[in-house]
């Protein structure tokens, strides 16, 4: 097996974090980079990773630079929930987008 993706899951991280409308710091993770980071997960996972080789891909300064530490968890967790079948990738932006009063 390659390497661990610890930096394409950065990346997509990153990616999203710079992509679309610019939105103010406080508003945080957005759903649609929440949505991007667990669709990314899930490939891994077929790809043959353990999660604990893509939960670590969720450490290191650059996404730690980008968000806080509750949006961090709140990553991992989703992470986790997809990975282990748990929840689907659309219920879990589902779920955020409710949690948010969005449609």
């Amino acid at each position: 097996m390659p390497g661990v993706p610890y930096r394409n899951l950065l990346a997509a991280c990153a990616a999203f974090a710079l992509a679309g409308p610019v939105l103010p710091a406080a508003s945080g993770l957005s759903c649609g980079q929440l949505f991007a980071v667990v669709e990314r997960a899930v490939q891994f996972r077929d790809q043959g990773y353990s999660l604990q080789q893509v939960l670590n891909g969720l450490n290191g300064d650059e996404l730690e630079a980008k968000l806080s530490a509750d949006e961090i968890q709140v990553l991992r967790k989703s992470v986790t929930a997809v990975y282990l079948g748990n929840a689907s990738i659309d219920e879990i932006a589902l779920a955020c987008r409710e949690a948010r009063g969005e449609k």
